[in-house]
């Protein structure tokens, strides 16, 4: 295993202990640190932004986590396994968020894959 892909995955693990140890802005920082060593374009920055929005998730920041899945659905493309269910964690937010004409819309998104 290539030592890049190692401190990827150490980086999610501590992102998602951290979280649970309700340690949330460590969390937030080891998720920017692995979208930082993760390159563009490729599956280990979209798994990074999808953490990311979790994480974001997990810690309250419903905006912050909306706009990294919105990115994230973007970047796969609607050709990609992980597409509709992006934009049904898209639609869950927003109707945490009340805005349920964006939930409609993301969940024809997600029905039109």
């Amino acid at each position: 295993m290539p030592q890049s892909e190692i401190i990827r995955h150490l980086l999610s693990r501590l992102a998602i202990v951290s979280l649970l140890a309700g340690k949330a802005k460590k969390a937030q920082s080891y998720g920017r640190k692995l979208i930082h060593c993760s390159d563009v374009n490729t599956s280990e920055f979209l798994e990074a932004l999808i953490l990311t929005g979790f994480l974001q998730f997990g810690c309250g920041d419903l905006n912050k986590a909306l706009l990294s899945w919105r990115e994230a659905s973007y970047k796969v493309g609607p050709d990609n396994d992980h597409a509709s269910l992006l934009w049904d964690n898209l639609a869950c937010r927003q109707v945490e968020l009340g805005t349920i004409g964006g939930a409609v819309e993301s969940l024809q998104q997600s029905l039109a894959l």
